[in-house]
């Protein structure tokens, strides 16, 4: 049992650690005003390309 939290523990941090753009873990995280975390580059390139996505209902 102790394995299985150890693994299910792991997986919830990866997921909180995991860019939803990239899906990779942070690099220079920053957080939005949202409160939502991505990669600096991510981001920026996001915003770069002038697509525009929903993040949040916020």
């Amino acid at each position: 049992m102790a394995a299985e939290y150890g693994e299910s523990s792991e997986s919830a941090l990866r997921k909180e650690l995991q860019c939803s753009v990239c899906l990779d873990l942070f690099q220079d995280p920053v957080i939005l005003s949202c409160g939502h975390n991505f990669c600096q580059s991510c981001i920026l390139h996001v915003w770069d390309s002038g697509i525009i996505i929903r993040l949040c209902v916020e």
